[in-house]
């Protein structure tokens, strides 16, 4: 099964699936990743962060019009450049994407807002798999 394929599954499997498309929420998530990737922010307050500088941005345009055909030029557009800054840290993103696959399919948690939140107890965490990047170069 390709990693696409695993993306997708674990997607149905917590039912993220059966919520309509909305971009500020598609956006919200991606700008929360940036957010815990440059800052020292973790997820909740990331994720509001990103939830109001999505909000001001987007509502400035009229988004009920969109083009889907823009929208997945665009979302593939930020896969594509995502794995080239993958590999220019000196990973292959084949392999970060299945350990990254491990690490969240090993988590528990509840679907809030939309968004899968993962268990942080103790407890939950001690099942969790850790994505192994090392292996990844």
């Amino acid at each position: 099964m390709t990693a696409f394929a695993k993306i997708k599954q674990w997607n149905q499997t917590r039912k993220l699936l059966d919520k309509d498309f909305n971009i500020d929420n598609e956006l919200a998530m991606i700008q929360e990743e940036i957010l815990e990737s440059c800052t020292d922010m973790k997820s909740e307050e990331a994720r509001q962060v990103a939830q109001m500088i999505i909000k001001k941005e987007v509502t400035r345009f009229k988004v009920d019009d969109l083009d889907p055909e823009q929208v997945v030029d665009a979302f593939a557009d930020i896969i594509v450049f995502a794995s080239g800054a993958i590999y220019k840290l000196g990973y292959d993103t084949e392999k970060v994407m299945e350990e990254v696959l491990k690490e969240i399919s090993s988590r528990v948690g509840v679907i809030k807002e939309g968004k899968f939140v993962k268990d942080t107890s103790d407890l939950a965490k001690k099942r969790w798999h850790t994505a192994d990047f090392k292996k990844c170069k």
